[in-house]
C-alpha cells in the first residue's frame, strides 16, 4: 500500500524570487506541494534534484514491477535447469525498496 501523496508529481520553479524553490506538487492547480527544492537559478544539480523527486513515484511503481518480473524469471530458469541468479541485484533493488517504503 502506498503511504506516499498519489502521483503524477510535477514541478516548477519560483524564478525569479527572493527565496527560489522547486516546488513539487501533485497537480496543475499547485495545491498540494510534496516537497520544496531551495534552489541557485541555472544550477543543473538543483534541476537534477528536482527532477528525481519529481520521478519517486514512477521510479517506486517500477522497481516493484522489476523485483517481481526478475524473481519470477529467476524461479522459471532455475525449474529449467538454466543458470540465473541475479540475488545481488535483488538484493539490492529490494533494499532500495524497503528504503523507500520505510520498511528497512
Amino acid at each position: 500500500m502506498n503511504r506516499h501523496t498519489p502521483e503524477p508529481w510535477q514541478c516548477y520553479a519560483d524564478v525569479p524570487s527572493t527565496d527560489p524553490n522547486w516546488h513539487i506538487v501533485t497537480d496543475v492547480s499547485r495545491t498540494r506541494v510534496v516537497a520544496n527544492v531551495h534552489i541557485e537559478p541555472s544550477n543543473a544539480t538543483d534541476s537534477a534534484n528536482a527532477r528525481l523527486i519529481t520521478a519517486a513515484p514512477e521510479l517506486l511503481e517500477a522497481l516493484r514491477d522489476l523485483i517481481g518480473l526478475a524473481a519470477s524469471a529467476m524461479v522459471q530458469a532455475n525449474r529449467d535447469g538454466a543458470d540465473y541468479d541475479i540475488d545481488a541485484e535483488l538484493k539490492d533493488a529490494s533494499a532500495a525498496l524497503a528504503k523507500a517504503e520505510g520498511s528497512q
